[in-house]
């Protein structure tokens, strides 16, 4: 079917379907940069794998290879799935479909599994959990329904929690904590079931991991030549550059959070003492932090030169497109911080985490370096306990060096 034939009808799809036209107009600007592509490239016909390579060449994005780690990642790879699936269904994806890279074929499920996936869903919400945490449970049994499915099970009854459990249990790209939750997930899935009399395989024990702690692991920082290459690649002339200059700086000084940024307001501000107060979104935590002249500056000149004008609202950083609000509080703006390695020409180990929480490590390493005592570096990133801030001595090996007793030796001529 010819692309742009699946494109128009899509898109009058969704209008018959009350999407927003935000919506549709995000998602057209990817297609527009698809009918591009396949232009370029002499393409007429929809397929998923040239579909793919566009992703690569036009987002810098491999779907088998990289993980989706923010909502634009999401967003362009949820673009080419609803061509697909329209291609070969002729109906739209459902709007809270979940959908991963890993799963070369994505299915619609059965009306049984539609069914209880309803069912379950109900059964979360009455649970009242916040409301992020209820759709990790129901996308995640979808998940599970959708993979046995494609493996041609389709009786709910015939399915036992090691079957659950295979789904991820063999995989070796898991991470502990993933692990940890996709246990989570699963037991509470099987329980449903069994408790609503759809499965009588009740397990004799439920599987569980070990609790990992937090300090296990060893935060991601940057060296200060790092962070100089990275600010020094944003381009400061244009308007979304000062917004990116300014939130890095402040997140890299202040060490404060990514949700706590977008959240400021100029009344945030104190402009005379050259301080920034605000209260955790994440601990509920009242911090006031001293704001060097370099910081004070980068946000006044986004203030009085990027801004958008003439828009009445308080946010400091808000949308450069209309409308003009406030930044979503769902993106971590991961991207700011990769194009910005891209131009850099950095080379950062594809492992490694270099988002815009690596920054607030950045802050309480180099605070560490400098011989700052840990209750001040507690108190600057308004940690409940110092215990949360001792795992930042991983980072500094010299100040590590300095934790450890030099063993000392006497001479002895004889064997004691």
């Amino acid at each position: 079917m010819l692309c742009r034939q699946i494109i128009n009808e899509v898109k009058e799809l969704m209008i018959l379907q009350n999407y927003s036209y935000r919506t549709i107009g995000d998602y057209n600007k990817i297609w527009n940069a698809l009918m591009s592509f396949n232009a370029d490239n002499n393409i007429e016909e929809f397929s998923l794998e040239s579909a793919f390579d566009f992703l690569e060449k036009h987002y810098r994005y491999n779907v088998y290879t990289n993980k989706m780690r923010t909502s634009r990642e999401r967003r362009v790879y949820r673009a080419i799935i609803i061509l697909d699936t329209y291609d070969k269904t002729k109906t739209l994806l459902p709007k809270h479909m979940c959908i991963h890279p890993s799963c070369k074929s994505l299915q619609l499920l059965n009306e049984q599994f539609e069914d209880i996936l309803k069912d379950y869903s109900v059964h979360v919400d009455l649970r009242c959990l916040k409301h992020v945490t209820s759709e990790k449970y129901v996308s995640f049994a979808r998940r599970l329904l959708t993979h046995f499915q494609s493996h041609h099970v389709n009786d709910i009854s015939c399915i036992t929690i090691q079957d659950c459990y295979n789904y991820f249990i063999l995989r070796d790209d898991l991470e502990i904590r993933s692990m940890q939750r996709y246990l989570l997930y699963t037991n509470d899935f099987y329980s449903f079931l069994c408790d609503s009399g759809m499965n009588d395989n009740v397990p004799k024990i439920y599987l569980k991991t070990a609790n990992q702690a937090v300090t296990d692991k060893i935060p991601s920082a940057w060296s200060l030549e790092e962070l100089n290459l990275l600010l020094g690649a944003i381009d400061r002339n244009t308007p979304m550059g000062k917004r990116q200059y300014a939130m890095i700086m402040l997140a890299a000084v202040t060490g404060m959070r990514i949700g706590d940024i977008k959240k400021l307001t100029v009344q945030n501000f104190d402009w005379k003492e050259n301080t920034v107060s605000y209260t955790q979104s994440k601990t509920c935590i009242h911090v006031c932090t001293p704001l060097p002249k370099n910081v004070i500056d980068a946000v006044l000149d986004y203030l009085q030169n990027g801004r958008p004008k003439n828009f009445e609202c308080s946010t400091v950083f808000i949308r450069h497109k209309e409308p003009f609000t406030p930044l979503s509080g769902s993106d971590s703006l991961y991207r700011t911080i990769a194009d910005n390695i891209h131009k850099a020409n950095m080379k950062i180990n594809e492992n490694r985490h270099y988002g815009f929480h690596s920054l607030r490590h950045t802050c309480a390493s180099i605070l560490l370096a400098e011989g700052a005592p840990l209750s001040t570096i507690a108190s600057i990133l308004g940690h409940s306990s110092i215990d949360s801030t001792t795992v930042y001595l991983k980072i500094d090996i010299n100040k590590l060096r300095e934790c450890i007793l030099p063993l000392s030796f006497e001479e002895d001529d004889g064997y004691g």
